[in-house]
């Protein structure tokens, strides 16, 4: 990477090293961008370094080798939805895909009905058990892949030859409008990636991040970003300016393809390179607009990118896709926790 803030680095003199060695101290604001320096390298890194890249290559493939079976001969449309699809993905990832019935149909009641007879043990049994010998026979997993009935959405996880992990979902519909929702966010603003990562490590070194342990998960993330982007005018209200790209479930439509392709308005906001530039101001203006906010007072409305008044002790994010009423975070005390995590990361960036 060209340009940004670089390490000061002294050289000696084996000779008379006391000549080259500089006398002045460095000061606090150059202390700072030395240790902010290699802290975007990380994150950078992390977001879009050779090793995320080459992983996100392998993740791509086994999409592929999973639409190419599972599509044949078949009504259902897979789709990818977590961080994968939304470019938030690191090496450590896993895959995230779901299978949609009667893809071809319009109308999204067949699916809905499809999704209400899912709560039944009996008609899992006879939907996932076929899928995963499906794989199987196809050779795409090692060993066997694994039909886990019980959990509240039930899944289908295996391990490709070349290693790649994955969860299958199959009817979930609601879980490929809100990957679109994020996917339409950090295409419009691609830095917000690097916040996320930022946001993750913050969350788990203060040991509040973790959906199996009813802790935050990387969707609650998500979301306190698009909130923010939106509240600050970053990007416009996304579901006023960009509805059909979240509504059309089966068939996202790529703004940056678009782009390039002459079909869309709107171009990459920012170039990579500039990550040492803009990563620091960003991050501090996420945490000067979080660090006025009390969770246990406020409503934040990701949908229309505004705070409202209402006492809880639940993290309240009302967006498009939950309950309208108690939002998508039911983590317990998460108002508490979420008070704690921004008081701590506002003083430790003073």
């Amino acid at each position: 990477m060209s340009g940004g803030i670089l390490t000061r680095i002294h050289h000696f003199s084996l000779r008379n090293p006391s000549r080259f060695k500089s006398t002045k101290q460095p000061s606090l604001v150059e202390r700072r961008k030395e240790v902010n320096g290699g802290k975007w390298k990380e994150l950078e890194d992390l977001s879009y370094g050779k090793r995320t890249m080459e992983h996100r290559e392998m993740l791509k493939k086994t999409f592929m080798d999973l639409r190419r079976v599972l599509e044949k001969n078949s009504d259902m449309k897979l789709n990818e939805i977590g961080s994968y699809a939304v470019g938030a993905s690191i090496p450590s990832s896993d895959l995230d895909v779901v299978l949609i019935p009667y893809a071809n149909d319009e109308d999204e009641e067949r699916i809905d009905e499809f999704n209400r007879k899912m709560k039944m043990t009996v008609f899992r049994q006879k939907i996932l058990f076929p899928v995963a010998r499906k794989l199987e026979q196809a050779r795409l997993v090692k060993g066997h892949a694994d039909v886990l009935l019980h959990p509240k959405v039930p899944i289908i996880k295996g391990t490709t030859r070349s290693g790649v992990r994955f969860d299958l979902q199959i009817g979930a519909i609601d879980t490929i409008y809100s990957t679109n929702y994020v996917r339409l966010a950090f295409q419009l603003d691609p830095r917000q990636i690097l916040v996320y990562h930022w946001l993750r490590q913050q969350a788990e070194k203060h040991e509040i991040f973790g959906g199996r342990h009813n802790l935050l998960t990387s969707f609650h993330l998500y979301m306190l970003i698009i909130h923010f982007i939106q509240a600050t005018k970053i990007v416009p209200v996304l579901l006023n300016e960009y509805a059909l790209h979240v509504s059309r479930a089966c068939y996202w439509v790529d703004l940056i393809q678009e782009f390039r392709n002459g079909k869309n308005t709107v171009p990459p906001l920012y170039t990579r390179e500039e990550v040492e530039t803009w990563a620091p101001a960003l991050i501090e203006g996420f945490l000067q607009y979080y660090g006025k906010i009390d969770f246990t007072t406020k409503e934040i409305d990701v949908t229309r990118g505004i705070v409202k008044e209402r006492r809880t002790n639940q993290l309240l994010l009302i967006e498009p896709f939950h309950d309208q009423d108690i939002g998508v975070c039911r983590v317990s005390n998460g108002a508490t926790l979420m008070n704690k995590l921004f008081e701590k990361l506002t003083k430790s960036h003073c």
